[in-house]
């Protein structure tokens, strides 16, 4: 009989609070790295449109995505490496900082 798939007696399962932080470090985390390639995007915009000699998004709107993703990033880098509160709160952080983003640069 294989009991290799089988939970050894000390091993626990994770709690539900343990699995609620994973899903939040991987949906912040794919926030971040959307906002991360909207920034790019959002250069190389600016770039193209520069080099036609049109105004494109503006260096304003392409600086504060830049800034965003940078500040996303950091506070990513907490999220995967903290657990409890100051995680969530990391988490947080880059929710507000996309939503900052976003109302800036696209809906204001």
């Amino acid at each position: 009989m294989d009991t290799s798939s089988e939970i050894s007696p000390g091993a626990t399962r994770p709690g539900p609070l343990a699995r609620l932080g994973r899903l939040l470090r991987g949906f912040v985390g794919s926030l971040t790295a959307g906002l991360v390639l909207l920034a790019l995007f959002l250069v190389a915009a600016q770039l193209m449109a520069l080099s036609r000699g049109e105004s494109g998004p503006g260096w304003l709107t392409v600086t504060g995505h830049i800034l965003g993703a940078v500040g996303a990033v950091a506070l990513q880098r907490v999220v995967d490496r903290d657990r409890g509160l100051r995680a969530w709160a990391a988490g947080l952080g880059v929710l507000v900082v996309l939503s900052l983003v976003l109302w800036y640069g696209w809906y204001r």
